[in-house]
């Protein structure tokens, strides 16, 4: 979104030349970010250009066409008419992540290794592996992890061993953040996507003897 690309149109006439006033370029997206038939920028006779804003919105993702209509000084129209081009996509629209762990209950305890998974869906340009990461805050703090990157299973499953801190201080709700962007760099859509289900408890319970 918003990067300018620059679309070449290169011809080859070698009678009568091109006919400049007949050179336009047309741009069609998914969605509102369209180019109508436009004069591009003449380098030479037989090369023109157009640097053009890609849009911004995500009704535009996906694929894109480029024609280019052109006539010699002839009148022969060009070969094919228009040429055509649709090997670009835009991608506007950032990953969706969604955290899950390996075990169901609620409740953690120190020593245990909780296996944290960061799962996405991303369609477009891929997901950024390196820019994966997992942060993790305790309440009491002593058993935080700082960003780190998280271990690739596919291009869109991660995951992150997390030993659980033992200390007693760390005892109640454990938030996770994961981290993320995609090829293009847009981020996930949640950013960061956030978890409070876990719960750590390593106080043992107390026991009163009564008659």
């Amino acid at each position: 979104a918003g990067t300018v690309l620059r679309i070449y149109a290169n011809f080859t006439e070698a009678m009568s030349g091109i006919n400049e006033s007949s050179v336009k370029i047309k741009i069609t997206t998914a969605g509102d970010g369209s180019l109508s038939n436009t004069t591009p920028s003449r380098v030479n006779n037989t090369r023109w250009y157009e640097d053009w804003v890609i849009p911004s919105g995500s009704d535009d993702d996906g694929p894109f066409t480029v024609k280019i209509y052109a006539k010699d000084n002839a009148t022969n129209n060009l070969s094919p008419y228009p040429t055509t081009s649709a090997i670009k996509k835009i991608d506007n629209t950032g990953p969706v992540c969604t955290i899950a762990f390996n075990r169901s209950g609620t409740y953690i305890a120190g020593g245990e290794t909780l296996r944290i998974y960061g799962n996405f869906t991303e369609t477009g340009s891929g997901m950024n592996s390196t820019s994966v990461t997992i942060k993790i805050n305790t309440t009491a703090g002593s058993g935080n992890l700082s960003n780190t990157t998280m271990t690739k299973q596919t291009i869109t499953h991660y995951y992150y061993d997390w030993t659980v801190p033992s200390v007693s201080g760390n005892d109640g709700t454990v938030t996770m953040k994961i981290y993320a962007c995609d090829n293009l760099s847009n981020l996930q859509t949640t950013y960061p996507t956030t978890n409070t289900a876990k719960k750590i408890d390593n106080t043992p319970p107390s026991c009163s003897i009564a008659y």
